[in-house]
């Protein structure tokens, strides 16, 4: 039985979804559609944490890196809900300019440390 909760997801599935969220919002950009992207940048901004177990093997996986792991995460997280603002405000250089950030935020993450965890939590 799997102790995950709405709340938390293992980090494979979790990143599926932020995929997802993603492609809604870049959706959304080449629709001009701010809404789709306000529900994305939600979507990546609110999404569910990663279960304690693999949070300890990431931890012991990246020893001293974890902080900075972590602070991808933040980064994200912090320019997910600067994106809903800007698009709640229809203001398309900010949509832009924060959905450059969110990328960035997560091809840094995925270059530094994708190679090394998906060995310790599985693909």
């Amino acid at each position: 039985v799997s102790a995950d909760t709405v709340d938390t997801k293992p980090l494979r599935l979790l990143m599926v979804g932020l995929a997802q969220d993603m492609a809604r919002i870049n959706t959304g950009i080449w629709h001009e559609d701010y809404d789709l992207i306000r529900q994305g940048a939600a979507n990546i901004a609110n999404h569910p944490k990663i279960p304690p177990k693999q949070i300890a093997k990431i931890k012991k996986t990246l020893g001293t890196e974890f902080q900075n792991f972590v602070g991808f995460d933040k980064a994200v997280h912090s320019t997910s809900s600067e994106l809903v603002s800007a698009a709640e405000a229809r203001n398309w250089s900010g949509v832009l300019e924060k959905y450059d950030q969110i990328r960035d935020g997560c091809v840094g993450c995925h270059t530094a440390y994708r190679d090394r965890l998906q060995p310790v939590l599985g693909k």
